[in-house]
């Protein structure tokens, strides 16, 4: 089975070995990539016929649905940790990724170019967040992120945290508010169980 993403024309199956597109119409598998190892996960892209696919040993990918190839690859060198973090397109040509460090216990944003991927930019390095998800918010045309900062930055481990969400423009926090932890737990349900939806989140 794995997990699937759906256009009018196609079905992209994502069972860790493989990424296999399924036509629509007659029900045949008509591309089949194996550049990942352990991709269970993508997201199609909003402003493109593109998709992109993310491995737990932390690559990404950005397929072509017009031309069923690989567009670009990349993977930052060092990271050997799980890479499970959630990642989201943006306008004007951006998609964001939320990168683990297995030396901190920390996590960054990573700007890339939808396309390419090549790396534009990293947030919150010196920060001392944990970061779950990363939502495009169309109507505040602004990125919605929930994660928790940990307020005994010397012991990583230590169970403090300060549950938050937050609105990125994707240069600067426009706002951020606390949470509390069984909020947290509650969006963090909706993202990575349920289907995502706005109006539960901004209630």
């Amino acid at each position: 089975m794995g997990f699937k993403l759906s256009t009018h024309s196609y079905q992209i199956i994502f069972n860790g070995s493989a990424i296999n597109i399924i036509d629509l119409d007659n029900h045949e598998m008509i591309a089949k990539f194996k550049d990942l190892k352990f991709a269970y996960r993508g997201m199609l892209n909003p402003n493109k016929n593109t998709f992109v696919a993310k491995s737990n040993d932390g690559v990404l990918a950005i397929y072509s649905l017009d031309s069923m190839t690989l567009i670009s690859k990349y993977k930052k060198r060092g990271i050997r940790s799980p890479q499970d973090g959630d990642f989201c397109f943006g306008p004007q040509g951006s998609f964001l990724n939320l990168e683990y460090n297995p030396k901190t216990l920390l996590s960054s944003v990573v700007v890339h170019d939808d396309v390419t991927l090549e790396e534009k930019c990293r947030y919150f390095e010196t920060e001392h967040f944990v970061l779950n998800t990363v939502e495009y918010d169309n109507q505040k045309e602004m990125f919605y992120i929930i994660g928790f900062e940990r307020l005994c930055p010397t012991n990583p481990r230590d169970s403090q945290n300060e549950y938050f969400e937050m609105f990125f423009d994707g240069s600067q926090i426009i706002q951020k508010d606390k949470i509390t932890f069984k909020r947290y737990g509650y969006l963090c349900y909706l993202k990575n169980t349920l289907r995502w939806h706005p109006e539960y989140v901004h209630s």
